[in-house]
């Protein structure tokens, strides 16, 4: 059974009148309380047992994060200098110029698959790299050459040339 919004607030308030609201709250707060108070008690009895618990997880924890974060930062550094290396490896195989239109200004590097290969990326200025990005799913298969002439011939048609 449902209820619109002045019926449940009636129902509210015929509870309210009846105290009923009242006892649901202090039967809450005595629970609540009790909980608070066991809690208190068990940490009284074990106070030198969860602190030297506490200090030597803390310490796990510190040498995990210290060779954890050490790594992660090496690795990382490693990724960015080998990714921009091959960037710019591209670049300037391709005379730092777009394959199609050789636009030097606005270009990017476009991944035909993405691996860690030269013959896997070509140049294109932003315009070619729209094209080239909405048929990713179409043109990951293929060889450079075959991107080049797929963007030519989607060109007229993406643009309405």
């Amino acid at each position: 059974m449902t209820y619109n919004k002045e019926q449940r607030h009636k129902q509210y308030l015929r509870r309210k009148q009846n105290g009923f609201l009242g006892e649901c709250r202090e039967r809450y707060k005595k629970k609540r309380d009790e909980i608070r108070k066991q809690k208190r008690e068990y940490y009284q009895k074990n106070k030198e047992k969860l602190k030297e618990y506490g200090r030597k997880y803390r310490k796990q924890r510190r040498k995990i994060i210290n060779t954890l974060s050490d790594e992660k930062k090496h690795r990382k550094k490693m990724r960015t200098y080998y990714s921009n290396n091959l960037k710019l490896k591209v670049l300037k195989r391709d005379n730092y110029r777009c394959v199609i239109c050789s636009k030097t200004k606005q270009i990017k590097n476009h991944h035909i698959r993405y691996t860690k290969k030269m013959n896997d990326m070509i140049t294109l200025c932003s315009k070619h790299h729209i094209i080239a990005d909405y048929y990713f799913d179409t043109l990951k298969n293929s060889t450079k050459d075959e991107v080049i002439q797929f963007i030519k011939m989607k060109e007229g048609d993406f643009y309405g040339n």
